[in-house]
């Protein structure tokens, strides 16, 4: 919180994650200790699905299960908040050793829905506009009407955007995007109405593994 020399209060910085982009019902503080503990009870969930499930199902799919929780890990990291983005998930920690093969086929039956349910929270729409508002949002950020830093290439600009509507939970008021290096983009948005009179979100864009990925960073108000 900054203040100026009478008191007033000029802006405030909140480090918390972007809510439109939480699961249903769990709501994640952008700490590394409510980020981890949230990460640890999704693979406590499976462990005690294998444990203590009363039916069984033979298992439908091809997938190893091994490659299900790498798809659920990507699909959490890609979703978390920015500085939590490399914690620890917990699934390497679960023993699948003595699991039967009827267990696994369960096991990989809830690992499936957790990323159907994790990509489908990540597709809603961003909570803070009513529709029209959020039409016309995106239409400007598609429009690129927003401040963009000259050392970003244009291809990079078009791959964010890009990122903004496959992930529609994040707030696509884009006020800025600003150059931090060549895999690091910090991206401002929401709505400035006047002096000491707006509120938004902050995000970091990061190049990895070939693609650009927006987490949130905090959100701001003024």
């Amino acid at each position: 919180m900054n203040h100026d020399m009478h008191g007033r209060t000029a802006c405030m910085f909140f480090e918390v994650e972007n809510l439109s982009s939480v699961p249903r019902d769990v709501y994640r503080s952008a700490t590394k200790t409510m980020e981890g503990s949230n990460m640890k009870l999704v693979a406590t969930t499976v462990a005690l699905f294998l444990a203590f499930a009363c039916t069984s199902l033979a298992d439908d799919g091809t997938e190893s299960l091994e490659t299900l929780i790498s798809k659920l890990e990507t699909v959490i990291s890609r979703t978390s908040s920015d500085h939590s983005r490399n914690d620890p998930s917990g699934f390497r920690d679960i023993d699948f050793s003595d699991a039967t093969p009827k267990e696994i086929g369960t096991a990989k039956k809830k690992l499936r829905e957790m990323i159907a349910e994790w990509n489908a929270d990540a597709k809603k729409p961003f909570r803070g506009l009513k529709p029209k508002l959020l039409a016309a949002a995106q239409k400007q950020m598609r429009a690129r009407e927003f401040d963009c830093d000259s050392r970003i290439d244009d291809k990079h600009v078009n791959a964010i955007i890009a990122f903004f509507i496959n992930y529609p939970s994040l707030d696509p008021r884009i006020l800025s995007l600003r150059f931090v290096d060549d895999k690091t983009v910090e991206i401002w948005t929401g709505e400035v109405r006047g002096p000491l009179n707006g509120e938004g979100m902050r995000y970091i864009a990061r190049f990895e593994d070939g693609d650009w990925i927006v987490r949130s960073a905090g959100c701001w108000i003024s």
